[in-house]
């Protein structure tokens, strides 16, 4: 569960970046503030989640609370996309 855990955490962080550097580069005024918003909350949300999880498995500490974390992540950006996508859908 270590090894799965440190993967899933490497995983988390490389998505982040890989999603931070794609709305980086493709930001337009027609998102009307979201590359901005996504620009804030991918990071954030990688910092709460991925990097304790990863810590926690490198130090071998609460693994199951290490594999909770590492999961929250894409739980957590899922549900980002489907808020944002319900939002502009319904609201504007």
């Amino acid at each position: 569960m270590k090894i799965a855990t440190i993967l899933l955490g490497i995983l988390d962080v490389a998505a982040a970046i890989v999603v931070a550097v794609i709305i980086y580069s493709y930001a337009d005024e027609a998102f009307m503030g979201l590359d901005r918003f996504l620009l804030w909350a991918v990071p954030i949300l990688c910092v709460v989640t991925a990097v304790p999880a990863l810590w926690l498995a490198l130090k071998s500490l609460r693994r199951r609370t290490a594999l909770v974390l590492a999961l929250a992540f894409p739980v957590g950006f899922v549900a980002e996309l489907v808020g944002v996508f319900l939002y502009f859908t319904y609201v504007m």
